[in-house]
């Protein structure tokens, strides 16, 4: 396994972090996924808001300058709702489908979870699609169950609940 490090996303980081998301959902997403449903969910999937990356809640991993893996977590869930005090989600966790099972994710999610925990979260959810959901399960989360995440008033995808108690 080759090094890499882990650091705060900032906002000048915007451009790479959609850059990854966008090489790495299609190929990990496809097998699961409609063409058709993929076309229509993946630009609204690799949004991230620039100013989300300020703050000490996202992260990047990096070898050499190059961009392997992003995610963070953010106390307004998914559908843009402030989360329950304690609870946060997990958002924009993605590896460059280069460096897959080489620990990249898990360093991510590691620091995710540290300073979720540090800032008095006490359960992590995600709302993943089908691919990730046994990374997830590998990690402690549990899966509540299959539900709908809707992307645009016209685009529902199914993605799996799952969370984790960081106790």
């Amino acid at each position: 396994m080759s090094h890499f490090s882990i650091r705060p996303a900032a906002f000048d980081d915007h451009a790479a972090f959609s850059t990854l998301l966008t090489r790495s959902y299609p190929p990990q997403l496809a097998p699961w996924y409609a063409c058709a449903t993929l076309r229509q969910a993946l630009p609204v999937m690799t949004l991230v808001a620039p100013e989300a990356l300020c703050g000490d809640r996202y992260f990047l991993a990096e070898d050499r300058g190059r961009v392997l893996g992003v995610g963070g977590w953010s106390d307004i869930s998914p559908f843009g709702r402030a989360c329950p005090q304690g609870h946060a989600h997990i958002r924009h966790l993605a590896c460059d489908p280069e460096r897959l099972r080489q620990g990249v994710g898990r360093a991510i999610l590691r620091e995710v979870v540290a300073t979720a925990r540090a800032n008095g979260i006490k359960v992590l959810h995600c709302l993943t699609p089908h691919n990730a959901a046994p990374f997830y399960a590998a990690t402690g989360f549990a899966a509540l169950g299959e539900v709908t995440m809707r992307l645009t008033p016209e685009l529902d995808l199914p993605v799996i609940h799952m969370r984790h108690a960081l106790g």
